[in-house]
């Protein structure tokens, strides 16, 4: 990973905070740009990390494709 994605955000850690994502997204609980309070908590990251997963999974968002392939992408594209 690039040194500007905060350490921790690994693919599988990823896949856990945009399925919790998808979750949040359609409980409509909290407009999404709003959401990383909810993923650091949930989430168990730092609050860089959950700005960064948001963002994540804001660019990579695909109803029907997988969490795990979203955060493959993700991690991809930052890397590239």
């Amino acid at each position: 990973m690039s040194a500007a994605t905060p350490e921790g955000l690994t693919a599988e850690k990823l896949s856990e905070c945009f399925d919790y994502l998808d979750d949040l997204r359609e409980s409509g609980v909290t407009n999404m740009f709003g959401a990383t309070p909810y993923v650091k908590r949930a989430c168990k990251l730092t609050a860089p990390q959950a700005k960064e997963a948001l963002m994540f999974w804001m660019r990579t968002f695909k109803p029907d494709v997988s969490p795990v392939d979203r955060a493959r992408t993700a991690l991809a594209q930052k890397e590239s």
